[in-house]
């Protein structure tokens, strides 16, 4: 329902200081963008965007990462990835969430 879904505004305190975009049932969620996603052969799961940081990993308001083409969706859980310098490239070595807006 609409009660379980808060959406913050671009330069809210929850998105400046805390890193959410928005919260179901009161999981935390950042949003990127995603041009490619592809599984490689150690099991993890490379996945090219922009803007991600790998502090956002030490946020503790954020549980979930969720990447969008436009199309379609992979959420994974805030952990146990690696991110590129430049913050185009991300290795998730966590399996995609299943369930998470449940």
């Amino acid at each position: 329902t609409d009660e379980d879904i808060s959406q913050y505004c671009l330069g809210s305190v929850e998105d400046r200081v805390s890193g959410v975009d928005f919260k179901v049932k009161g999981k935390g969620y950042q949003t990127k963008p995603a041009s490619k996603m592809e599984r490689l052969k150690n099991g993890g799961v490379r996945v090219q965007t922009y803007g991600m940081r790998d502090w956002y990993q030490r946020k503790k308001e954020i549980d979930y990462i969720l990447y969008s083409n436009g199309k379609s969706i992979a959420v994974f859980p805030n952990k146990n990835y690696k991110v590129s310098n430049d913050g185009k490239t991300v290795t998730h070595y966590e399996n995609i969430a299943k369930g998470t807006f449940g």
